[in-house]
């Protein structure tokens, strides 16, 4: 693909031949989305978008979203809603490709609006977002509220979603603030 593999060493050296150095897990050097979506909000943050591996990192994770596949391209980051919340921090904080991913950040507020748990007959999950695993979480209902609100209001209005936004984002918040879980 051309985007950002996960590791900082040359993979057709030998694993542990010298372990000071690090070693490349199960021996395959990745392309894992969070990790590009990582890379492109250092990259962004500090204004150096012109090296090889930027744009591609951009495709790659556009195309992640546009085939609903980000729940299962990470794998060096497991939590279900790490995706969406490091993509969306390198689009609002660090200013990442705003153009050449503007369409997969419409799809994927979308996505996370229908992945939120809004069932009112059972109130003591009612805001609350999946895991990895399939429980509700506080972890990953703070990092999706986080993702919607780096996506922005306006994204919600373009999508003509402003009020299933809010109410989102209000839902996801009272969940945190009702649970008695602690991390």
């Amino acid at each position: 693909s051309g985007a950002f593999l996960t590791w900082l060493r040359d993979e057709d050296e030998p694993f542990y031949l010298e372990p000071s150095k690090g070693v490349i897990p199960l021996g395959v050097n990745n392309v894992d989305a969070v990790v590009n979506a990582n890379v492109l909000f250092a990259l962004s943050l500090h204004e150096v978008r012109d090296v090889s591996g930027y744009n591609e990192s951009v495709a790659l994770l556009d195309q992640v979203v546009r085939q609903h596949s980000w729940p299962a391209a990470s794998l060096y980051y497991p939590q279900r809603m790490m995706f969406p919340y490091a993509l969306t921090r390198a689009y609002r904080d660090g200013g990442a490709d705003k153009e050449g991913l503007k369409g997969a950040i419409k799809i994927l507020m979308n996505d996370l609006l229908q992945e939120q748990y809004l069932d009112p007959n059972y109130p003591q999950l009612y805001g609350s977002f999946q895991n990895t695993t399939g429980g509700r979480k506080n972890l990953s209902t703070a990092l999706a509220c986080s993702a919607l609100i780096n996506m922005g209001d306006s994204i919600a209005v373009e999508i003509g979603k402003r009020d299933a936004y809010i109410k989102a984002i209000n839902a996801g918040i009272a969940y945190l603030l009702r649970s008695k879980e602690v991390y």
